[in-house]
């Protein structure tokens, strides 16, 4: 059962690996534009040590990501998919781990349907899709956490506990551990699911001390220095957590090795990056990154609302917000029978983390709803919990009710603005089958307990991810600079033109155009000679042609906001 279990959340990671690489968003969404650009300043320029946007201003961030995607252009060369693969192979990894720290944690059924709820939210799909670092981010959090939970030493069960799964000499089996209710690591009914896979005591059960190995803390080292180069400062977050974790469990003496070793790995290794990268490109690193970047980012416009990122995380895990009503009620009746009190080490595990993050980013003023995506494997590794209670027939019935509705206006086309435009035509039948689908599970499924939700909110997953994905090429067309890009390469090609921009500050379009130089003052452009094919804005064309002669456009690229700055024209010109 636990492999096939297994081999289930590797198909569905590679499912949504395969979608978002098949239907990526456009790099002129977000700040992608600017990461492909360090890539492609790399590759042409050879700046591995301090990545460059345009081949002139500095990275904001740690290379790590850029690294890894160098690696993938130098082997397939430069393009967007080699690009976006590291985000993709991160995405598939954290699938893993959270799956593999789930099953540390929780039981079986619980481990599996936590993790398959979370790699198939719309956060995740989203950040493995997004040329960003936050899902390598989250990866290296996430590896810290589960490294943590392994050191958690199993020791022999107490007399005043009952002891399970042994058998004694001459006599039958014992009675298995005694399991509390759902805040106290089991379920309701009383019985701790097990499999033979996963058949060891929990850490609630079997708490005693931590004790790392050397290739642990090494192993600890190495991630929370990844970390730190993914991002900076934001990837000791996890030694934090690590170090509150065991203060609250009275080993403190345990955080030297678990969380202060890897917290000074991170320090040096972003320490030794830092000052290398400032002796080669002097004080504008320390300008871009530092007061450009993390001081503004911090202290720039005041403290944040953490209301702003508990609303926004709610929206970005689609469909799985309609199981908070159902951890509301459980958590509920759990507190007022004392469960609160009473919390396990992995209890308390998964609620510090979310809870550190949340604190962290309320003291910054930057405000982005993927800052708290690295806390969102947690969530879901409490809300896993709920497939372990029995009962909630009244919320599956209200459950089915409200997915078949969904797919009903889905499918009729009713709820208008749901299917995007320019999707393809079968988007939203299919869609609306996938939610008509989770209502009947939901409905089948309200006497067997609330692991039924998992499989009708995983329908209504399907339903999200054809939604938010299948007509992404299509919908945001007009405003990508692909084909442009590609045809204005062509012709310059073929005229034996050399391409610079005018204007174009974007970088987004100069990363298709494949660009890793500042734009040309249109004053020098007389002095590069000929040919040239300029790209220039719509609004810059009058005086492209007035310095040069012969200009002829030969390829045009319209955005969505027509506003003249984006709206782009390749000039093939000749010299005056």
């Amino acid at each position: 059962m636990a492999r096939v279990a297994t081999w289930g959340v590797v198909a569905a990671a590679l499912l949504v690996v395969a979608v978002a690489a098949r239907y990526p968003y456009p790099l002129d969404q977000g700040d992608q534009g600017k990461q492909a650009q360090y890539v492609l300043d790399c590759v042409v320029n050879h700046h591995l040590l301090v990545p460059s946007e345009s081949g002139s201003t500095p990275a904001t961030k740690p290379p790590l990501y850029t690294w890894l995607a160098v690696v993938c252009a130098r082997a397939g060369g430069v393009s967007v998919a080699t690009v976006q693969l590291p985000a993709l192979a991160a995405g598939f990894a954290l699938a893993l781990v959270v799956l593999a720290l789930a099953r540390r944690l929780l039981p079986e059924r619980a481990a599996v349907a936590a993790t398959l709820a979370f790699l198939t939210c719309h956060h995740f799909v989203r950040i493995t899709s997004f040329i960003r670092t936050d899902g390598l981010l989250t990866l290296f959090l996430t590896l810290q956490l589960y490294l943590y939970v392994r050191t958690w030493e199993p020791v022999e069960p107490r007399h005043d506990l009952l002891q399970g799964c042994e058998s004694r000499p001459g006599g039958g089996p014992v009675l298995g551990h005694l399991v509390s209710r759902w805040f106290s690591n089991g379920s309701r009914s009383g019985r701790r699911e097990t499999s033979p896979r996963h058949d060891r005591p929990s850490p609630s059960d079997s708490w005693e001390r931590p004790r790392p190995s050397t290739g642990t803390i090494a192993l600890l080292c190495l991630a929370s220095a990844a970390a730190w180069l993914t991002k900076g400062p934001i990837g000791g977050l996890a030694s934090v957590v690590i170090g509150l974790h065991l203060g609250l469990r009275g080993r403190a003496r345990a955080a030297i090795p678990l969380a202060v070793v890897p917290a000074l790995a991170g320090v040096v290794a972003l320490g030794v990056w830092f000052a290398a990268a400032v002796a080669t490109r002097g004080a504008a690193v320390y300008e871009t990154m530092v007061v450009g970047e993390l001081r503004h980012h911090t202290v720039g416009h005041g403290l944040t609302n953490p209301l702003y990122y508990l609303v926004t995380t709610a929206v970005r895990i689609t469909p799985w917000q309609l199981l908070l009503p159902a951890a509301i009620g459980i958590g509920w009746r759990a507190g007022r029978a004392g469960g609160w009190r009473h919390l396990s080490p992995e209890q308390s595990l998964l609620l510090l983390w979310p809870a550190v993050w949340l604190v962290a980013l309320s003291l910054i003023s930057h405000q982005r709803p993927d800052l708290f995506f690295p806390a969102e494997p947690a969530l879901f590794l409490l809300l896993g919990r709920i497939a372990l209670e029995p009962g909630g027939r009244p919320y599956l019935v209200g459950l089915a009710l409200l997915l078949v509705a969904g797919g009903g206006a889905v499918a009729s086309g009713l709820a208008g603005g749901v299917v995007g435009d320019g999707a393809p035509a079968w988007v939203g039948g299919a869609a609306g089958v996938a939610l008509l689908a989770g209502g009947a599970l939901a409905w089948r499924g309200r006497r067997a307990g609330l692991v039924a939700a998992f499989g009708a909110l995983g329908a209504a997953a399907l339903a999200n991810l054809l939604l938010a994905f299948a007509g992404n090429s299509a919908v945001h067309r007009a405003a990508s600079f692909a084909d442009f890009g590609k045809a204005v390469r062509e012709q310059a090609a073929a005229r034996s033109a050399r391409l610079v921009a005018v204007g174009v500050v974007a970088p987004s379009p100069l990363f298709h155009l494949r660009l890793a130089e500042p734009p040309v003052a249109i004053a020098a452009l007389a002095d590069l000679g000929t040919p040239l094919m300029v790209v220039c804005p719509q609004t810059a064309v009058a005086a492209v042609t007035a310095a040069l002669s012969g200009c002829t456009a030969v390829a045009t690229s319209s955005t969505a906001e027509e506003d003249g700055v984006r709206d782009l024209v390749a000039l093939a010109c000749g010299g005056r």
